[in-house]
């Protein structure tokens, strides 16, 4: 009994075995289709899976597509933003456009099929003109244009320009240098009036007149070469021009009218040009450091008050002189021998200063000879083969 009783619960172990073992055919088949189902899920879901990775490789490709379609227009707006900086900049630099106003810092008046700039609105230093406004081209600058633009220190001017009208660019302190066109033929009154800081400027071939007082004031010029196609020099046009030591005159010239290179302290030395036939009033008055001037045979008339030319100490006068004006070589006091051309007919008063050393050469019987006798100056005949030197006290 002990045996059996030993046995039994091996007995009881054994029996979940054999109920397994004892499984019918339809639980089988249940189990197979159960397995097969698991089977299809799971190729069914890497199926799945392999699908979402093709999906999200293809938006990946897609998007980097995108991305570098974006990046080469990106580069293609950065080039052409940088070219309009470019040309907006030659812009602002030539033709004086404001840049950041997108407006024109110019007024200007259309009549006649023609444009004529009449002032200046902007504040840079370096100013271009344009040459055409609204398909017009401009021919002038008007009146007062630039008047007081106290920031420019240069300007250029386009081709095509015919006139700078009266005190276009007066009192433009800080200009320093200036070049006219070539198309350039008159230069107004007071057009460049005042300008201080003014040190170089070029004067085209065509250039025909400068007004009255064009360059008056320009006390930091030093030398100027006036063009072969100017014809007339107004009033006082380089009066009070301080530093003004050199001066180159076209033998074109036909005048210098009055005061035309007064109070040019440091000018010592001028050629005047053959064809020049007027020497205006006070012409070269107070020029105080002039100790040479050379007078060309076309001259006819000088004016009167040429004087103050302290250090001249000789004046040849040319052959065809009829007139001289009262007063033309007033305080000259370093004059001490002048010869006066049979041609002379008038001598005005005080023509000359009163030095006991001055003498009159001229021909026996002619104006001179008569102007010395009434004004107690000493006269001797100019030729040298005369038997004798007359001499009038």
């Amino acid at each position: 009994e002990t045996t059996a009783t030993s046995e039994t619960p091996e007995q009881t172990v054994e029996t979940p075995a054999t109920s397994e073992m004892s499984e019918t055919p339809e639980q089988s088949v249940a189990t197979l289709e159960t397995t097969e189902q698991s089977v299809e899920t799971t190729a069914t879901s890497e199926t799945s899976e392999q699908s979402v990775e093709t999906t999200a490789t293809s938006e990946t490709s897609e998007q980097e597509e995108k991305e570098d379609d974006i990046t080469w227009l990106q580069c293609a707006f950065s080039l052409l933003a940088f070219a309009c900086f470019c040309v907006g900049v030659w812009q602002i630099a030539k033709f004086g456009i404001d840049f950041y106003t997108l407006r024109e810092p110019f007024e200007y008046r259309i009549a006649r099929g023609v444009a004529t700039i009449t002032a200046y609105k902007g504040e840079r230093s370096r100013v271009g003109v344009p040459a055409e406004i609204k398909g017009k081209p401009v021919v002038a600058i008007g009146d007062g244009a630039f008047r007081g633009c106290g920031l420019i220190t240069e300007i250029t001017l386009p081709d095509g320009l015919e006139r700078i009208e009266s005190g276009a660019f007066s009192d433009c302190g800080r200009l320093r240098k200036l070049m006219l066109p070539e198309s350039v033929q008159i230069v107004g009154e007071g057009a460049f009036r005042s300008c201080d800081s003014l040190t170089v400027i070029t004067l085209p071939d065509g250039l025909q007149t400068i007004g009255d007082g064009a360059f008056g004031g320009c006390d930091s010029l030093t030398a100027i070469t006036l063009p072969d196609g100017l014809q007339t020099i107004g009033k006082g046009a380089f009066e009070f021009c301080g530093s003004l030591r050199e001066i180159t005159l076209p033998d074109g010239l036909q005048t210098i009218d009055k005061r035309a290179f007064a109070f040019c302290d440091s000018l010592k030395e001028i050629s005047l040009p053959t064809g020049l036939q007027i020497i205006g009033n006070r012409a070269f008055y107070d020029c105080d450091s002039l100790t040479s001037i050379s007078l060309p045979d076309g001259v006819q008339t000088i004016g009167k008050r040429g004087g103050y030319c302290y250090l001249l100490e000789e004046i040849p006068l040319p052959t065809e002189l009829q007139i001289i004006g009262g007063a033309a070589f007033y305080d000259c006091d370093s004059l001490t021998d002048v010869e006066i051309p049979a041609s002379v007919k008038e001598i005005g008063r005080h023509f000359f200063p009163r030095n006991a050393d001055l003498v009159i050469r001229g021909d026996a019987g002619s104006y001179a000879e008569e102007y010395a006798r009434e004004n107690d100056i000493r006269f001797e005949v100019r030729n040298a083969s005369a038997a004798a030197t007359n001499a009038t006290p």
